[in-house]
């Protein structure tokens, strides 16, 4: 499977994110290759676009604001997934560094 550019990765990341507002969510954020959307009840949800243009939906949690409410323990699998989110983000910035600067 080909790399996709970073443009083609945003405009796959904007369409579903047109999706999510559409579906009556609202974006709280958007880097270059993800979005933080949220829904109906607070619900956050995290949109990432990898390398090779697949689209990766997963539920995150705001941080705790000092309120009672408890956060649920994040599954040992998502924790990987999450690390290996952020070691591609960091790979990918790198990349477009090095290419920028040389």
């Amino acid at each position: 499977m080909q790399a996709k550019t970073m443009e083609e990765r945003q405009q796959i990341l904007g369409q579903h994110v047109q999706a999510a507002v559409a579906a009556g969510y609202r974006i709280e954020s958007q880097p270059t290759v993800m979005a933080v959307v949220v829904g109906g009840g607070e619900k956050r949800w995290m949109i990432s676009v990898d390398e090779h243009g697949n689209v990766a939906k997963q539920q995150v949690y705001a941080q705790d604001s000092g309120n009672d409410y408890e956060q649920p323990e994040i599954a040992s699998s998502d924790k990987v997934a999450i690390w290996l989110f952020v070691a591609a983000l960091w790979i990918g910035a790198i990349t477009i560094a090095i290419a920028r600067w040389g």
